[in-house]
């Protein structure tokens, strides 16, 4: 299992400042890997004793608290994130990072976790051997011949650079694996983490206690071994049983959340978006004025702050964004969104060249707090006309479903989400068929209202065979077609 320290300063660490603090953890043998986003720290066998990422900066308000929580003593304004791993398990791994953190913290920076502080790290420290059997990816913990795993004790795991290095090794391995990140009941997942989970490539797993469960389907799951990380170190595989078998721990919160459901408690509540706009390729085209109306329609705001891994490190920014996105063309582009406003706002923004243009997919999620009342009918129509008019609009979906208003995900059984809106681009000629439905906003534009019943899935089956569409196109992750709330989350994935 890996160890994680993060140094918080208001100054961007210098090379020196660096050099210094790794070498007082008592090893002089660094080498760069990952394009030189990492720095691996060799022990004495020549294998990874500690790895450090590169300092990251975070200037986006909330960004800290929202991974870390309340941070005893932490700056005001601007912060820089360096973080560090190691998979050495005894307390030399622990006072090697605490030396390498609150070195590079000084008196003025802090360190978390706060018990890795230590109050003189001038001194030389022997951690002891890292394992020679871990697997040369840093962000991993163990390697079997289906899927690698990465231990994470922390109480919120985003989408860092690690996981994204992690996740890029396994999906290019031969053969393919997939990422297990194991967790405790207690840690949570970012909306934007939670949005990329996939049984096939990424994939929850949460060790409550004799419990081990998929965190986002509560499937029931076994610990199988050994791994490449040593005899009897296990992994964790789908339980062999015929049909999926829910956890104890998600059958309990399942078993509240239909209660609450069917008394028409609605406490805090999501509401998420999926947009996709097509432009045509030329010199002026800006990515991300798509966020920035989706935004201003539901919170009156703009987006506060973009980036590449979490934390987000750059403030909002159409002209920075859209200048990556070109560097990366004809490749593909993946940000991260976020809100600092009075609204809760978190997602994910993905830029795609194709034959005939650049596809901007914009899929975000707002918090609303217990008695705050999402965007009516009138304000979606209006958002979906603005698009369709000044935006290429492809497709928007909008559904609603009882979650926590701080878009973060617990490994819990969720509320089965509701559709309120669909509207679609129909295509020239078929947009002014007769007799197609919904209401037209536009030439080549329908739109479909709904209340936000988890009932009404069986009305959007009925749309995708008009439109010849499947529902998976317009909704991530695909909504199923049956009424009623078990039926929605029996097509989503989920075990009920």
């Amino acid at each position: 299992m890996t160890t994680d320290v993060v140094a918080l300063t208001t100054a961007e660490p210098t090379r020196g400042a660096l050099r210094d603090a790794l070498f007082c953890t008592g090893s002089r043998t660094l080498e760069v890997s990952s394009g030189g986003m990492l720095l691996r720290l060799l022990g004495r066998a020549g294998n990874t004793a500690m790895t450090v990422a590169a300092p990251l900066p975070v200037r986006v308000p909330g960004q800290v608290t929202r991974l870390l929580g309340d941070v005893p003593g932490l700056p005001d304004g601007p912060l820089w994130w360096t973080e560090a791993r190691t998979h050495i398990r005894s307390r030399g791994g622990d006072a090697m990072l605490g030396t390498f953190a609150s070195r590079l913290a000084g008196a003025g920076g802090v360190v978390w976790p706060p018990r890795l502080r230590r109050a003189d790290p001038g001194s030389d420290v022997d951690p002891g051997f890292p394992p020679l059997t871990i697997a040369a990816q840093p962000a991993l913990d163990l390697v079997g011949p289906t899927s690698a795993v990465v231990h994470q004790d922390r109480p919120v795991v985003g989408v860092s650079f690690w996981l994204q290095d992690a996740l890029a090794a396994t999906l290019a391995s031969s053969p393919v694996r997939r990422l297990d990140i194991v967790t405790g009941p207690d840690t949570k997942l970012t909306s934007q983490l939670a949005e990329l989970l996939n049984p096939r490539t990424l994939r929850w797993v949460v060790h409550d206690g004799p419990e081990l469960y998929d965190g986002r389907t509560g499937e029931s799951l076994a610990w199988e071994g050994p791994h490449t990380g040593g005899p009897g170190v296990p992994r964790p595989v789908r339980a062999p049983r015929p049909r999926p078998v829910v956890a104890e721990p998600w059958r309990r919160t399942r078993e509240s959340q239909l209660t609450r459901a069917a008394l028409g408690r609605a406490g805090d509540r999501r509401l998420t978006l999926h947009v996709t706009c097509g432009h045509q390729p030329s010199a002026g085209l800006v990515v991300g004025r798509v966020a920035e109306v989706v935004w201003r329609a539901v919170t009156d705001e703009l987006p506060s702050g973009w980036g590449t891994q979490e934390p987000l490190g750059a403030p909002w920014s159409t002209e920075h964004l859209t200048a990556l996105a070109r560097a990366r063309m004809p490749g593909p582009t993946y940000l991260l969104v976020a809100g600092s406003g009075t609204r809760p706002a978190a997602g994910s923004l993905r830029v795609t060249r194709t034959g005939d243009g650049v596809v901007e997919g914009l899929s975000v999620s707002f918090g609303y707090p217990d008695g705050d009342e999402v965007p009516d009918a009138r304000t979606l129509r209006s958002l979906a006309r603005v698009l369709a008019e000044e935006h290429g609009l492809r497709s928007l979906f909008a559904s609603v479903r009882s979650a926590s208003a701080d878009l973060l995900d617990a490994p819990v059984f969720p509320g089965a989400p509701g559709p309120l809106a669909l509207a679609l681009h129909t295509g020239g000629t078929q947009g002014s068929r007769p007799g197609l439905s919904g209401e037209r906003i536009g030439a080549a534009h329908r739109y479909h209202a709904f209340s936000g019943d988890p009932g009404q899935w069986r009305e959007l089956r009925s749309l995708s065979e008009e439109y010849g569409v499947p529902v998976g196109t317009w909704t991530d992750p695909p909504a199923g077609a049956a009424p009623g709330a078990k039926e929605a989350y029996t097509a989503m994935g989920y075990a009920v």
